[in-house]
């Protein structure tokens, strides 16, 4: 792997000098021999560029996508509860306006579940690679966040829903 022309990241830490043209990247248990340029010394103001291989783009994709998908479940059970709960406040009005006010609770539900999502997955992959955090708790923080938002939003949604759907 030539590194010479990597985007200009530097990242050094796990990177040794081996001798020649050589340098070995440890990253874990993963091990890799790199070609690096002449005067490249770690430490030393010598310059190395960002190294990016298959391994890594998991470790970074498997805590985002597992946030992402704890969201979207408990999301979706926090508006299960408040629709069964905006049925039973709904129990005197017109079938119409029930179902008007329950599409347009569900249609801002589900909206709150895509945004909260993608953006517990864009927090934890922050968390772990700027913030430098531990991956569970960066997914259990993220999560939790994303869960209080979406219950408070969810809630907001099916209490606002009674009115715009014409129920006094």
């Amino acid at each position: 792997m030539d590194i010479t022309n990597a985007p200009d990241k530097v990242v050094s830490r796990n990177i040794q000098r081996t001798g020649g043209h050589r340098a070995q990247l440890v990253l874990g248990c993963y091990s890799q021999y790199l070609r690096v340029p002449a005067h490249f010394r770690p430490g030393a103001g010598g310059r190395i560029l960002e190294v990016r291989y298959f391994g890594e783009e998991i470790l970074m994709k498997t805590p985002s996508t597992v946030s992402a998908i704890l969201t979207i479940l408990i999301l979706i059970f926090v508006a299960i509860v408040f629709v069964l709960l905006q049925m039973v406040a709904l129990n005197g009005a017109s079938e119409r306006q029930g179902l008007t006010a329950m599409g347009l609770s569900l249609g801002c539900q589900s909206l709150v579940v895509i945004l909260l999502s993608t953006l517990a997955s864009r927090a934890t992959t922050f968390l772990i690679t700027q913030v430098k955090w531990n991956s569970l708790l960066a997914v259990a923080v993220t999560v939790f966040t994303a869960t209080i938002i979406g219950g408070v939003i969810s809630f907001v949604a099916s209490v606002i829903a009674i009115p715009i759907a014409g129920i006094r």
